[in-house]
């Protein structure tokens, strides 16, 4: 994580398209990684003057948008190929117009693999449920994302990561 870390702000320097910083990233981590080996992200540049988002995944879940009167969309974002998987690979990326008070919600596929102590996966349609009731601030929607993650899985141990990122547009 630090190499990736450390790759992508040297790739990104000096661009705004996460399609061309995740080809660039790509090609780099492709020639070291062990075969078998690939990592998931999604790359987005906010320009908040324009409130556009622009984000390229590289086969990362897509993220999910709540707007400032509940509803919930997920943003249709091309598919990629993991990073490390084929050295010439291509990022497709998408733009979209965000208004005020909507928050983006990036996560993890151990948010939606999560099991319960029966062996059910907490689920993209569960989320979307709780992201629609989850409140109106980051703070708020992570909370209630957290709290429904903890209260489904009744303490069963992740068999993934589980990470999120929430931001407002103002």
């Amino acid at each position: 994580m630090a190499k990736l870390s450390s790759e992508m702000r040297f790739h990104a320097r000096g661009s705004l398209s996460p399609g061309t910083v995740l080809k660039r990233l790509n090609r780099s981590l492709a020639e070291e990684m062990e075969i078998g080996m690939f990592v998931t992200l999604a790359l987005l540049v906010l320009d908040p003057s324009q409130r556009r988002l622009t984000i390229a995944s590289a086969g990362h879940p897509p993220p999910l948008v709540r707007s400032a009167g509940g509803s919930v969309a997920e943003l249709k974002v091309p598919p990629n190929l993991p990073l490390g998987v084929r050295d010439d690979a291509a990022f497709s990326e998408a733009s979209y117009a965000l208004q005020p008070g909507d928050n983006v919600l990036l996560y993890t596929d151990g948010v939606t693999e999560a099991m319960d102590p029966a062996g059910r996966m907490f689920g993209l349609e569960r989320l979307r449920q709780v992201v629609a009731g989850g409140g109106e601030h980051p703070r708020e929607l992570l909370a209630a994302v957290g709290g429904a993650l903890a209260e489904f899985t009744a303490g069963h141990p992740p068999s993934d990561d589980q990470a999120m990122v929430c931001l407002e547009v103002e």
